[in-house]
């Protein structure tokens, strides 16, 4: 009168879909903290113009999480990662709404050529 427990059988397409999730937002991630070509030699431009003296214009650079030798802090590498971000969020909703309104001018165009079909 032993009980037995039956053992499921645990198919792997859990962990490839897991995989592929993960694999995904990686690349999402790695995509959107990446500078763009440019990013780069201006961001060096700003650190040699605070290094030298050239700062913002009130002379904050210290405030501005730089430390003494000129090099950006995490909070900085943060920061401009989130004006990279709003700045391809703002880009992304501008082409959807450019591309909304010329779905919508060719849906009415089309819709009144069938009214005038009738």
């Amino acid at each position: 009168m032993g009980l037995t427990v039956a053992k499921k059988k645990r198919s792997g397409s859990g962990f490839v879909w897991g995989l592929l999730i993960g694999v995904a937002i990686g690349a999402a991630a790695v995509w959107v903290l990446t500078p763009q070509p440019g990013e780069i030699e201006i961001a060096r431009t700003a650190v040699a113009g605070g290094a030298n003296g050239m700062g913002d214009a009130d002379g904050a650079s210290g405030a501005a999480g730089m430390d003494g030798a000129g090099s950006a802090t995490i909070v900085d590498l943060a920061m401009a990662a989130v004006e990279r971000v709003r700045g391809r969020f703002g880009e992304a909703v501008a082409l959807g709404r450019e591309a909304y309104e010329q779905g919508q001018a060719e849906v009415m165009q089309r819709f009144n050529q069938a009214r005038a079909g009738e």
